[in-house]
């Protein structure tokens, strides 16, 4: 017996007995990367979620029905003054600062388009203020009813500039937009 002893003794030096520990690790390891890996995907398909949801919104703004450029319509560029309004807040001081750019269609010539606004600025500048002057903080908060707005400064500002033409100007994008 003693040598036969020698030898278990010599097997658990070689091979100790694992402990619940080193069983239960590969198993916890899994589980934790199985989590991580899980709560990373979510998060990531909420932030193309997100996006996609904006683009689709941009989409119907701009006209356009394909993301791909084969559908899409080639526009360029004006910038708009900053602007600044009070808000409809009963009972307190609070205002808007606004910067805007336009994005107009290339069929309206850019020269010819950037002349016709700063002929138009002062009706334009004048609109604008009245119009952010109507409305209150919760008008303003929140991407949607920064669509809403982004929309409806469009079209106002196609029916004063094209009349019953067609629209030129495709987006209204904010390069600024302050709440004070």
């Amino acid at each position: 017996m003693p040598e036969k002893e020698k030898q278990d003794k010599k097997q658990q030096r070689e091979n100790p007995p694992q402990s619940k520990l080193n069983r239960l690790l590969p198993i916890i390891i899994l589980i934790l990367v199985t989590g991580v890996s899980s709560v990373a995907g979510l998060g990531v398909g909420r932030i193309f979620a997100d996006r996609s949801g904006i683009d689709s919104g941009s989409q119907a703004d701009s006209g356009s029905s394909d993301r791909s450029g084969t559908d899409e319509r080639q526009i360029w560029y004006h910038d708009l003054e900053p602007i600044v309004a009070n808000l409809d807040e009963p009972g307190a001081m609070r205002y808007i600062r606004a910067t805007l750019t336009l994005g107009i269609s290339t069929e309206l010539n850019k020269e010819e388009g950037q002349n016709l606004i700063e002929k138009n600025k002062p009706v334009l500048n004048d609109w604008l203020s009245i119009y952010l002057a109507s409305l209150s903080v919760t008008d303003v908060q929140g991407d949607r009813n920064q669509r809403v707005i982004q929309s409806q400064i469009r079209d106002a500002f196609n029916q004063e500039l094209f009349g019953d033409g067609q629209p030129k100007i495709e987006r209204v994008l904010f390069k600024e937009f302050a709440i004070q």
